[in-house]
């Protein structure tokens, strides 16, 4: 993971990736939020697949098509096809998805002005596909890119992608002519997606974080002290929490003669039965 990532998300004084002071945080906690990165860039993987849908159709009318939009299709087809191999291989990687997020920009990109006729122009009628079509079929797939970033659990992320779509609307711009009035409204609506992608980002990770946490804790402490501990990480810093609290110390009759007649796993489970008693 790259240095710039540690401070990907933030949970309190907490981050999922490092802590302040550059020290990082539990381990556990880190590798579940990995784990559940690298899953998410194989869901974004097949996604991806789904524009396969619309892309392999057009290959089947080769007598209507010109041979530059066959090869537009073609290009697709085996990005979209390749894409989703190598992220079976590296999907854990930080660099894979910096690499498969601006492909996907320069592959729209190139979609949009790879017809020799002129960009936002449709390579079959020559007339449908306007310059502000263009502009708003790069608007709505810069969108798609940016929510789909959020699915990879990291702020850098979103804002990279949400900048490179930002620079790809303007080179759009520059290149139909398309006057300034028309293209704010595209723009506002990138910017108020990358926003929101933050927001369900930070959201998705500190729910898994919590739930990760959570879980570790229920290992070794009571439902309700683990989800205290839960809400509040300060619970967990060394130094404790001075209150006043009533404590009992039992004493189990032949507990050693119990311990060798039964196995490890049946001692436990008497001790869990004694303590669920204790407490009612």
């Amino acid at each position: 993971m790259f240095p710039f990532e540690k401070v990907a998300l933030r949970l309190g004084k907490h981050t999922v990736f490092g802590m302040k002071g550059d020290k990082l945080m539990d381990p556990f906690i880190q590798s579940q939020i990995r784990e559940q990165s690298s899953r998410n860039e194989k869901v974004i993987a097949w996604l991806r697949c789904a524009f396969l849908l619309i892309i392999i159709p057009d290959l089947f009318v080769v007598n209507v098509l010109p041979k530059l939009y066959i090869w537009i299709d073609l290009i697709c087809v085996l990005y979209i096809i390749a894409a989703w191999f190598a992220t079976q291989f590296w999907a854990r990687t930080c660099w894979w998805r910096y690499v498969v997020m601006t492909t996907d920009v320069v592959i729209v990109m190139y979609m949009l002005f790879a017809d020799s006729g002129g960009p936002g122009r449709d390579p079959v009628t020559g007339k449908m596909f306007t310059p502000m079509m263009a502009y708003n079929f790069m608007a709505l797939m810069g969108c798609f890119f940016v929510v789909a970033s959020s699915l990879r659990l990291s702020k850098l992320s979103i804002v990279y992608v949400t900048t490179l779509v930002g620079i790809s609307l303007i080179i759009v711009k520059l290149r139909t002519g398309i006057p300034l009035y028309w293209g704010i409204a595209p723009f506002v609506v990138l910017l108020i997606t990358g926003i929101l992608s933050l927001w369900v980002m930070g959201t998705l990770s500190k729910l898994l974080v919590n739930v990760s946490r959570k879980e570790r804790l229920a290992r070794f402490l009571s439902p309700e002290i683990a989800e205290q501990a839960a809400k509040d990480p300060a619970l967990l810093q060394l130094g404790g929490k001075r209150q006043s609290v009533t404590m009992m110390f039992v004493d189990i009759r032949k507990f050693s003669v119990i311990a060798e007649l039964h196995t490890p796993e049946e001692v436990v489970n008497i001790l869990m039965i004694i303590s669920v008693w204790l407490r009612m």
